[in-house]
């Protein structure tokens, strides 16, 4: 951001949009040409998609990123833990 004045005016506004990231990926599986986890911010939510089964080690970062966060963590409509 500190570079961002020398980019060109028609050019700046597609620079700033590539750099609003709202989706991250993790674990790319060739057999499926796609990720297994997905997060996403929307909304003031974060949501987090599995293309394959959930495994113990995946709730334990993500219940560590939502205790950081202090948020919920949730299964669906279901409140699972908060802190």
């Amino acid at each position: 951001m500190a570079n961002i004045d020398k980019i060109p005016e028609k050019f700046r506004l597609r620079v700033l949009r590539g750099l609003n990231k709202k989706c991250c990926y993790a674990e790319y599986n060739a057999t499926i040409s796609g990720y297994n986890i997905v997060v996403g911010f929307f909304s003031n939510r974060i949501r987090i998609g599995f293309e394959r089964l959930v495994l113990i080690s995946d709730l334990m970062r993500f219940l560590l990123m939502a205790n950081h966060l202090d948020a919920y963590l949730l299964n669906e409509k279901i409140l699972l833990m908060k802190n």
